[in-house]
């Protein structure tokens, strides 16, 4: 598996010589981008830039965005733990697919098996013991195979502001809050609105767009999630088939709320399991708002909380808590199975729990979309626009620059990773006329959302590969 990708410190302006085309967020479609771009030729056999004249810059110290496989967590070794994005279709998620399957050629497990079937086969990745690695190892591998030919990354970039350098001729100077600036002929923004929003207010985004361009990519921002997982040494219930599948769930509870799922669980089994069980996962602002509380850092939405020397009784108690709702989910669940002489007093204490939280509230003031706007997405709007002006204008904003926007919160499926690269292949086909030798029809890149069943893009039999001579 990828883990995590190479980081390169930065001493010296002239490290960014030769960047060109810069790529700003290391996301699904920001690394998804840079390989489509550098690594995978045209059905002329042509190759859109080179990886030594293409720069990614990423905000943060990883990679992946919203795909956050966490490492390291006490009680979990050697295993990932998924904190934002974590599944795909293999059906209606095909461009995931092929990049994960095909060109990095992970291995997969179906995420609920009772549900797997022809027409929904949600995949998690997992590494060749079988064991939870991390939807992230999707960019991260794009990542690497990207590095690998000459193409550089550069961490801890957070962009603040995008400017003209020369006086009209096209050319941009991205500047960054650690103080840094580069210039270059072409930007590809894999950044959500909330990212856009808080730019500086004389950057071209914002001086040079009209005012319904400013309007519609400023407008959507991310649906407020949560995760909460409770962490086992001796996962008992394990054992019981009837107890590894399906979701449990209490409408009264919200100290803290109760919306999980048993087939989410990253842990080992042997002579005994252990792990981490998803207890609660949900968009509910309410519930979002209570695990916000227990956030160490706005800035890293993971936090890690113990029992043991805890403390923190405030902490502590909302564990324990969790640990009592999820005792009795447990025992309702036995119950309706039928399972005789289930005992959830031979269930130990967590050691602790494991929340992320994914929340724009930082952002919201800096948000002013209008009397008209909807409430967190612009997807509706843009799937209604049938000639897809819409899409194109928020791609490419400025006429003048060779500037693009692409992410999920712009496409027509918000939520999942697989628009945000249907966004990425219709910018490539529509203003390069970059059409990859994997899909034989790129016009197909204009429509569907993450439902379909029947897929956009007609896939050929040659598999999406790395190697630009293949």
């Amino acid at each position: 598996m990828f883990g995590i990708v190479l980081v390169l410190s930065v001493s010296a302006a002239d490290e960014y010589s030769g960047c060109e085309t810069v790529i700003v967020g290391a996301g699904w479609s920001g690394t998804y981008f840079a390989w489509r771009t550098t690594l995978v030729p045209d059905v002329n056999g042509k190759i859109l830039s080179t990886p030594n004249s293409t720069c990614i810059f990423e905000a943060q110290s990883r990679v992946g965005g919203r795909a956050y496989s966490k490492r390291d967590v006490p009680g979990l070794t050697d295993l990932r733990v998924d904190l934002g994005a974590y599944r795909f279709d293999t059906h209606a998620h095909v461009l995931v697919n092929e990049v994960i399957q095909s060109t990095l050629e992970l291995p997969v497990r179906c995420y609920d098996p009772p549900n797997c079937n022809e027409f929904g086969n949600l995949q998690n990745v997992r590494d060749t013991y079988g064991l939870d690695a991390g939807y992230a190892n999707g960019p991260e591998g794009l990542t690497q195979l990207f590095t690998s030919r000459g193409g550089r990354v550069f961490m801890s970039h957070r962009l603040n502001g995008i400017y003209d350098s020369t006086n009209g001729s096209g050319r941009m100077r991205l500047t960054f809050v650690n103080g840094r600036s580069i210039d270059c002929s072409r930007v590809f923004l894999n950044l959500p609105s909330t990212a856009i929003a808080v730019l500086n207010r004389d950057s071209i985004l914002f001086t040079k767009a009209s005012a319904d361009t400013k309007y519609v990519y400023t407008l959507p921002v991310p649906d407020p999630g949560a995760k909460q997982f409770l962490i086992y040494p001796q996962a008992v219930w394990r054992s019981v088939p009837a107890l590894t599948e399906g979701l449990f769930s209490d409408a009264t509870a919200n100290d803290p709320p109760l919306d999980g799922r048993f087939h989410d669980f990253y842990g080992k089994c042997g002579a005994n399991c252990s792990g981490a069980v998803m207890t609660y996962y949900g968009f509910d602002q309410s519930a979002v708002e209570y695990f916000a509380r227990y956030q160490k850092s706005t800035a890293d939405p993971a936090t890690y909380i113990p029992l043991a020397g805890n403390t923190n009784d405030t902490e502590t108690a909302m564990i324990y808590r969790s640990h009592l709702q999820f005792m009795i989910a447990l025992k309702q669940a036995a119950t309706k199975a039928g399972v005789k002489d289930f005992d959830t007093n031979t269930i130990p204490e967590p050691t602790g729990t494991l929340l992320s939280v994914w929340w724009a509230r930082d952002f919201e003031s800096a948000i002013n979309p209008g009397p008209n706007a909807m409430p967190y997405n612009a997807s509706a709007k843009i799937a209604s626009d049938p000639r897809h002006k819409l899409r194109n204008r928020i791609s490419k904003p400025l006429d003048s620059y060779e500037l693009f926007i692409g992410n999920e919160a712009y496409s027509t499926g918000d939520g999942w990773a697989h628009p945000a690269l249907i966004m990425t292949e219709r910018i490539l086909y529509h203003w390069f006329k970059h059409k990859p030798a994997f899909v034989r029809d790129c016009n197909d890149c204009l429509g569907g959302t993450h439902h379909f069943t029947t897929s956009p893009l007609h896939i050929s039999s040659r598999p999406l590969t790395s190697n630009p001579s293949a």
